[in-house]
């Protein structure tokens, strides 16, 4: 019997390229499921959707991740924000200086 976990849901605002051309994301949502396609039994599933034109849900990719998988790509994330974050605040700490 399937477990399926709990959807966690979240505002995106930005873009994403696809093979017919960049969209504007609407929202994603992140859940623990069986896989469709993945190697691995279960896992964690990452939606990222977009406004309409590809069905009800608007899903425009979803990918299908075992638990290491996941939590690289988390990690990568807040790795990369953390950087970019420290660098705009060193870049406004310059101009308020000036």
């Amino acid at each position: 019997m399937c477990e399926f976990g709990q959807v966690t849901k979240v505002s995106l605002q930005g873009s994403g390229k696809s093979g017919v051309g960049w969209f504007k994301l609407k929202d994603g949502q992140v859940y623990h499921d069986h896989f469709y396609k993945a190697d691995a039994a279960e896992g964690i599933v990452v939606d990222v959707l977009k406004d309409g034109e590809l069905g009800e849900l608007g899903v425009h990719v979803s990918l299908e991740l075992d638990n290491a998988s996941a939590r690289a790509l988390a990690e990568a994330i807040l790795t990369t924000v953390d950087t970019l974050e420290a660098k705009q605040a060193e870049t406004e700490r310059r101009l308020a200086a000036r």
